[in-house]
């Protein structure tokens, strides 16, 4: 019959299929060389889990950090951590948060308010940024005294006072230099 006929012909493609994806994806999709992943190449922006926080009294939030490299930035790695950071910074209800503050012990930090802010309910709207490898080149000796928390500093409160003005220089999330 016509039916049994078109069957036939489709039955190597179906067989080609299954013999590609059996001996190239499957082996090519777990095999691991010197610590890489495929899996991760392909998954790891969306499924970086978020660690916990670090709190007061960790001696390694105390230490000096490494700054990124570009070619460190500009990697897939590296991306899926600044993607964590974010969600770590939403999930813990900050308006900002350090790469220490969830173990990533380099100088990278994400800050911006979007909508309203448990913590900060009358804060206005800042945009998202991400700052790598930030120095503040620049600071007034005026100061802006507000109350002020930490995520790392969980219950507490403190009157700080803040330059009215800094100038600083960094990069962005794509590694390109960037200053305000």
């Amino acid at each position: 019959s016509a039916r049994h006929w078109r069957a036939m012909q489709a039955m190597p493609l179906l067989v080609a299929a299954v013999l590609i994806y059996s001996l190239i994806v499957l082996p090519v999709a777990h095999m691991h060389l010197q610590g890489f992943s495929w899996l991760r190449l392909f998954f790891a922006r969306k499924n970086r889990a978020v660690p916990p926080l670090r709190y007061i009294g960790d001696s390694q939030l105390m230490q000096q950090l490494r700054a990124l490299t570009e070619s460190e930035i500009k990697s897939t790695d590296v991306q899926a951590n600044f993607d964590m950071l974010l969600s770590a910074m939403q999930q813990y209800g900050g308006i900002g948060i350090a790469a220490p503050q969830v173990g990533w012990w380099v100088r990278a930090m994400v800050f911006g308010i979007e909508g309203k802010n448990k913590r900060y309910p009358q804060a206005k709207n800042v945009p998202l940024q991400f700052w790598i490898n930030p120095e503040i080149v620049w600071a007034s000796q005026d100061r802006n005294w507000m109350w002020e928390g930490c995520l790392s500093v969980p219950g507490m409160r403190g009157w700080v006072g803040r330059p009215t003005e800094v100038r600083m220089i960094g990069l962005d999330r794509s590694g390109v230099p960037k200053e305000v």
